[in-house]
């Protein structure tokens, strides 16, 4: 399910919108821990695929530091 909602992340394409001019990654947000953990422990190359799509997978945990480095860059 977490595969295929990265997909459907991927194939909308939104760095092509018009008025956007620096986007290069989707932050795909899981808030939920438990079911973060869950998804990588069965799938191992969720997360590598999903930076190949150019999607950010993030928690509640990583999501203030990932918005702070997002912002600092």
């Amino acid at each position: 399910m977490v595969r295929n909602h990265i997909k459907s992340l991927s194939d909308k394409d939104y760095a092509t919108l018009k008025g956007l001019s620096s986007l290069d990654f989707v932050l795909l947000f899981m808030p939920i821990e438990a079911a973060f953990i869950a998804a990588f422990q069965a799938d191992e190359r969720l997360f590598s695929d999903a930076f190949e799509h150019k999607i950010i997978v993030v928690t509640p945990t990583t999501l203030l530091a990932t918005l702070r480095t997002i912002g600092n860059i």
